[in-house]
């Protein structure tokens, strides 16, 4: 065997150190650089990362979001490092109720929501008329959208200040009768699974 290259690795300062240069510890190095930088998939798993956790996108597949005044230090913080690396420009914008901008927003966040909810209504209508039982994780999961639309829809009227009794009403409509059907059938089940002669907690019993 021959030596084509040795290379130090200080892990303190993460540097290599070249002690014999040759093509090969040469290859080494730019692929090391490559590792080592901040790629374009970094900077789109940070804005995806902290979108997730703390932005609210008007419509349920993102493109624009809003970030709650709680999360203002994150996201200026996730600016400036996103800013450092290489010659990005981040641009935050305010919600300002300027030349009519705050209403135009309302609307098209009222509207969306609107759509979504309608949505999720037709989904639970084809459910019913499917003939085919829907599985109680897939109804659950439907109650837990219900729920993130009903956050949205409260942080929206917040921010645009636009009234969301309706919004809300239909929201809370929907969850009910999506609670009562789960309910329904957890009480079938503890009904189907008792013993011979037990009676179950809501039948009447006869002295």
């Amino acid at each position: 065997y021959g030596v084509v290259g040795r290379i130090t690795f200080e892990k303190a300062s993460e540097t290599l150190i070249v002690h014999q240069a040759s093509d090969i510890t040469a290859e080494v190095q730019r692929l090391y650089c490559v590792h080592h930088d901040h790629g374009s998939e970094d900077i789109r798993g940070m804005l995806t990362g902290l979108m997730r956790e703390a932005g609210v996108s008007i419509r349920d597949a993102g493109g624009v979001y809003f970030v709650p005044p709680a999360f203002a230090g994150t996201l200026a913080a996730m600016c400036t490092v996103v800013e450092g690396i290489g010659h990005n420009h981040v641009f935050t914008l305010p919600v300002a109720d300027v030349g009519g901008a705050k209403a135009t927003l309302a609307e098209v966040a009222r509207a969306t929501l609107d759509d979504e909810i309608r949505a999720l209504e037709a989904e639970l209508d084809a459910f019913a008329s499917g003939g085919a039982e829907t599985r109680d994780g897939t109804l659950a999961r439907r109650l837990e959208r219900f729920e993130h639309l009903r956050a949205r829809v409260a942080l929206f009227s917040s921010c645009l200040s636009f009234k969301a009794d309706g919004l809300v009403e239909k929201i809370g409509g929907l969850q009910e009768d999506l609670r009562d059907k789960l309910n329904g059938r957890v009480l079938e089940k503890t009904v189907a699974a008792l013993p011979k002669g037990a009676v179950a907690i809501d039948d009447l019993i006869g002295f």
